[in-house]
């Protein structure tokens, strides 16, 4: 009989602390204004729909309003990660959809090697230096994700890396050289909440790559001021939903930086190397470093000489800013978003000019998006 009346309170306090979650997730909802970006999942909220008998008709309104819903519930966070929390805690999983925390760091599992693509990555390199790059000076250089630091040792599946580096260096030929990193990086060099790696923490690879082209020499090492652009949510903080802190977003200034003109194929602009409202405007903060995902980018220093072009994947945007005092001009193109066949339209190249393939492991581990 005791036992029935205390299992009786149990079930009407939980169906209480329902109601009261409910209700105040509604009572927020009303009282506090709806946002338009996530900056912990990186991504547009949706708005309210506008309302009209053909969408109430439809059934568009009531879908649109669902999703709205669900984006401006207040507590839509919290819920994200106790789900999150019940994954890795009381279910006892080591990952969730791929996702891990090791060493304070969040990874996201690249597994297994994909050898067909990196063989596409290679042959992709020789087509576009053959046919675009004669007589100019080529090199490569690989850039580990972080699970090279991070998976194997915490008992996570990894790529086998050294593979991956002996069927790229195979299929290229000995026109190319290669410009080794993975010595100066380690775990600490990347966001703890993102893929990439911390322009801050790469003034090293920075120099090793300007030294290889011999362009180490014109450029201001010490000159670079460390800034912050407020703190950053990385992707794997949006997709982990996990109670962690966020990283700062730092880049590093210079005054032969601020003297630079900054081009974009895309609408045809211009601005400067660094997107300084990014950080509030964009979903991906990261879009700090030349506006992001761009199809062709040039950087002007109107007190260098001689070109850079730079292929690279998206590693590249906070990178190039720290090469570009050592060149006149520096073309930074990205084949996910350019194809081969269009690049000779758009891009002008100097005789002799340095030519650098630099992708991370994760692009040559998925090679067919490079167009």
């Amino acid at each position: 009989m005791q036992e029935n009346r205390w299992q009786k309170i149990g079930q009407v306090l939980m169906a209480a602390v329902l109601l009261a979650v409910l209700w105040g997730g509604l009572l927020g909802h009303l009282l506090l204004p709806d946002g338009e970006i996530s900056r912990e999942e990186r991504r547009k909220l949706a708005q309210a729909p506008a309302w009209s008998w053909a969408a109430l008709a439809d059934g568009s309104f009531s879908r649109q309003f669902e999703q709205y819903a669900q984006d401006q519930f207040p507590l839509r966070g919290q819920l994200r990660t106790a789900k999150a929390l019940t994954q890795y805690g009381a279910l006892g999983r080591r990952d969730n959809n791929g996702l891990y925390l090791a060493q304070g760091q969040l990874g996201k599992l690249e597994y297994p090697l994909r050898e067909g693509e990196v063989a596409k990555a290679s042959d992709k390199f020789r087509e576009v230096a053959e046919r675009y790059f004669a007589g100019c000076h080529w090199y490569y250089a690989v850039v580990s994700d972080k699970n090279y630091y991070l998976a194997e040792e915490n008992g996570y599946p990894a790529l086998d890396y050294g593979r991956l580096r002996q069927l790229l260096r195979e299929g290229l030929n000995e026109a190319f050289c290669e410009i080794p990193l993975d010595d100066l990086l380690s775990a600490e060099s990347y966001y703890a909440t993102d893929t990439h790696w911390a322009q801050e923490r790469i003034l090293p690879v920075a120099q090793r790559i300007a030294a290889a082209m011999g362009a180490e020499g014109r450029i201001g090492w010490q000159q670079f001021q460390t800034l912050s652009a407020g703190d950053f949510y990385g992707a794997y903080y949006a997709q982990a939903a996990l109670p962690v802190q966020p990283d700062t977003l730092l880049y590093l200034q210079s005054e032969a930086l601020e003297q630079m003109e900054v081009w974009y194929l895309e609408g045809d602009r211009r601005g400067g190397v660094y997107d300084l409202q990014a950080p509030e405007q964009s979903p991906d903060a990261y879009d700090l470093y030349l506006s992001g995902a761009e199809a062709l980018v040039e950087i002007y220093n109107p007190a260098g000489e001689g070109q850079l072009i730079l292929l690279r994947d998206s590693f590249g945007s906070s990178l190039a800013p720290l090469l570009a005092e050592g060149y006149g001009r520096v073309s930074i193109v990205d084949l996910r978003y350019l194809s081969t066949e269009a690049l000779g339209q758009f891009l002008e190249v100097q005789p002799g000019a340095d030519v650098l393939f630099l992708y991370s492991t994760l692009s040559l581990n998925h090679a067919s998006m490079l167009k």
